[in-house]
């Protein structure tokens, strides 16, 4: 027979039981979507859980392009850049498209984000992908330092849009990605909407007097004449004179 202090020995045992269970079923949750989706502290339809980095400061949670990325490359410094610091206002369909990795967002996504740690290396000196390597919550803060100078919109119209190789849209993102890393602005910062749209046929580009801004227009499914040297001449235009 058990005396009283046992039984509630064993009552205080499956009480902790129960609450550390409760705690571990609270961890797996997911968060729902609308119909647009986006890192940059966006949305998605859902959301990896954050760990810890090596520091033992809490990793962001990442949206699921993100969370792919970290895949594809094995990087989470990659990754924080489209979480942090690229925002994609696109529609379900083109979402959901993004984040399959028998498409080509995330191979896009992964030269897009080289340069941009690129471009910002020479900005800051910091290698974040070396600082990952020792402490990823140095990296993290580094790049999150980076959204002060720099931020990334992009915006196609439609519910849907085309993810293979030779996605127009794509090729415009990877091309602003290659101009910040050759053509760094002068200014230090660069915040940029790229906006595809089928209302228009040819690349306008407007910049404010800060040379910081950027507004690029583009088609979405034609073609444009010398569009890559359309995008790139206004951060030729402004880059730091050692570029």
């Amino acid at each position: 027979m058990l005396n009283v202090s046992g039984m509630h020995h064993i009552g205080r045992s499956l009480l902790a039981i129960t609450l550390v269970s409760a705690g571990c079923i609270a961890q797996g949750r997911v968060s729902g979507g609308g119909t647009l989706a986006g890192g940059a502290g966006g949305g998605g339809t859902a959301e990896s859980e954050g760990s810890r980095s090596s520091a033992g400061t809490p990793q962001p949670k990442l949206d699921d392009f993100s969370f792919g990325l970290k895949e594809y490359t094995g990087s989470y410094a990659r990754a924080w850049i489209t979480n942090k610091l690229t925002k994609f206002k696109v529609g379900q369909q083109c979402w959901t498209k993004m984040i399959d990795d028998k498409q080509s967002a995330l191979h896009t996504a992964s030269f897009y984000t080289s340069d941009i740690e690129e471009f910002a290396k020479k900005l800051t000196g910091d290698d974040w992908s070396n600082v990952e390597a020792q402490n990823q919550g140095i990296a993290l803060q580094m790049i999150d330092a980076f959204g002060a100078h720099f931020q990334l919109t992009i915006h196609v119209d439609g519910d849907d849009c085309d993810t293979t190789l030779n996605s127009l849209w794509m090729r415009y993102w990877s091309t602003i990605g290659k101009a910040l890393k050759d053509y760094p602005p002068a200014s230090g910062n660069a915040f940029i909407t790229l906006e595809v749209t089928p209302a228009v046929r040819d690349i306008t580009v407007t910049v404010e007097p800060d040379g910081s801004t950027f507004r690029i227009i583009a088609p979405r499914d034609l073609e444009p004449s010398a569009w890559d040297d359309k995008i790139e001449k206004p951060f030729r235009k402004r880059a730091r004179a050692s570029s």
